[in-house]
């Protein structure tokens, strides 16, 4: 599994929905069919300011050597998000299934990044430029 691949994608996820919710907050809420209130859209910009923050983090990382000890900080946060989100995403869409169907495929998607994240951190290292 090579781990630039996974860092670069994932930072591209991580830009886009980051930029979807931090300039343009109004277009999210309203496809999510949430009102669009003052808590509502500060909400949306902190968590979209949190994408860009990890975008930027992956980004800047995919060169890197990732695997065993090495990057071991970045693939357990990206570990984490990507499980407990994706959890709670595919959780909240079980009680309603009514839901759009690309809420499910960002559940899907997050649960694949946490699968291929978890066997980045249990993999030995191995030099991308190889």
């Amino acid at each position: 599994m090579n781990s630039k691949i996974i860092l670069t994608t994932s930072s591209v996820v991580f830009f886009a929905f980051g930029i979807l919710t931090s300039f343009a907050p109004e277009i999210l809420l309203s496809f999510l069919k949430i009102e669009y209130t003052l808590t509502a859209t500060l909400v949306a910009q902190a968590f979209g300011a949190f994408n860009i923050a990890m975008g930027i983090l992956n980004w800047m990382s995919k060169s890197s050597l990732f695997g065993g000890i090495y990057n071991r900080p970045i693939g357990m946060a990206n570990l984490a998000y990507f499980f407990m989100a994706g959890l709670a995403i595919i959780k909240g869409l079980l009680n309603v299934p009514e839901a759009p169907l690309f809420i499910w495929g960002v559940g899907i998607i997050y649960l694949a990044f946490a699968i291929a994240f978890w066997l980045l951190l249990f993999k030995n290292p191995i030099p991308n430029n190889k």
